[in-house]
Parts: C-alpha cells; structure tokens; sequence
C-alpha cells in the first residue's frame, strides 16, 4: 500500500481521523444541549465524572473470598470510575462540565486541524508549507492535551473525595498520559521533518 495519494494508508488514516471527529461533533452537540437542558429545565445539575481509587479494597474483597482456596489475587493498578453528582444550583459541577465540555472542544479543534494536513496528504500535495505549520499546531495541542486531561481528572477526584469523606474508598492521583506527550513529540518532529522536506523541494524548483 502506497503512503499518500488516494487508496493509501493516509488515506485511511484520513477516514479514521474525519469519522472520530464527526462522532467529537456529535457527543460536543449532545454535552452542550444537555447542559442547556439541564440549566433551564432542573433545579439539579448533574454529570457524569471520573474517579480513580486505589485498589486496596478490591485485594481485601478478593483476599476473603479466596483465602480458602489458597489463592491471592491482587493489583496495584488505580481503578477508575465515574461518578453522578446532583446538586441544586452546584457551582461545582457547573464547572465540572464546563470543563469536560472545553475538552471536548479542545479535542474537536485539534481533529479539525489535523484534518488539512492529511487532505493534502491524501491529494499528493506532500510538500505544502502548510502542512509542516498545521501539524506543528496539532502536535502543541497533544502537547497541551496531556496536563489539561491530568487537571480535569484531578478536580474531579477533589469534588469526589470532598463530597464522600470516608475511610471505605480512598481516592488516588490520576495517571498522567504519557501517550498524549510521545505522540505530541512525534508530531512535531514529523512535522519539522515535512517543514525541511519543504524548503529543499522549493529550493530544488528555483534550482531548475
């Protein structure tokens, strides 16, 4: 299969990248109308948040049933959950989702993007400028993506843990996304690479 051009592998990339983000479109649609809906028709706001709590409970749980058998089971892995949270005019969770819904976005602006890069990519029009400019602009948004994810997570764990205060859960940190920051990385290198590629290719043309 050939890289560019039509029936190539950017071109699927191309499809993958425009269903993601027509499905982005539809759940940034859907999160804003219900917030809408929510703010007009109900006293109580409510949405649904993530959680991560530590695992020592589910290895307590799974000692006991197994103790007989002679079996542990256990794992140190943060186990994530979401949570729904109803409260009467809760600035909170108004913030909650005003910044679940702006990562959506975030997410929306960075698909369409990423989107010109790979039309060009697509029609053989591998040595636009442009290309290497957008891409860099996609690969400071992943950049960004990473400790933007970290931060939502985190205040939503906070609310979580200010809400419940009991010693039966304990609420962990958050991962943070490394995969957000290698794929950022390797955006913009490809991207300076393709900005290179660029410069010779209109220097090799005045060359001519």
């Amino acid at each position: 299969m050939k890289a560019t051009g039509r029936w190539s592998l950017v071109s699927f990339l191309r499809f993958i990248v425009q269903f993601a983000w027509a499905v982005t479109l539809v759940t940034l649609f859907a999160q804003t109308l219900w917030l809408g809906v929510t703010l007009f028709f109900s006293e109580l706001i409510h949405w649904p948040a993530p959680v991560f709590l530590t695992p020592q409970d589910v290895n307590l749980i799974f000692e006991e049933l197994l103790e007989e058998q002679g079996i542990a089971v256990y794992t140190t892995a943060v186990i994530s959950a979401n949570y729904m949270l109803f409260e009467k005019g809760g600035l909170s969770v108004l913030l909650a989702t005003a910044l679940q819904i702006g990562l959506t976005a975030y997410i929306f602006y960075a698909l369409t993007v990423l989107k010109r890069p790979l039309n060009s990519l697509a029609l053989d029009k591998v040595f636009e400028p442009e290309n290497a400019a957008q891409l860099r602009v996609v690969a400071l948004l992943a950049l960004f993506a990473a400790p933007l994810k970290f931060f939502y997570q985190w205040f939503s764990s906070r609310q979580f843990n200010r809400i419940v205060e009991t010693e039966i859960v304990e609420v962990a940190l958050p991962p943070f996304d490394f995969t957000l920051l290698l794929a950022g990385m390797v955006l913009y290198t490809f991207a300076e690479i393709m900005k290179r590629a660029a410069t010779l290719y209109e220097e090799q043309k005045l060359t001519v």
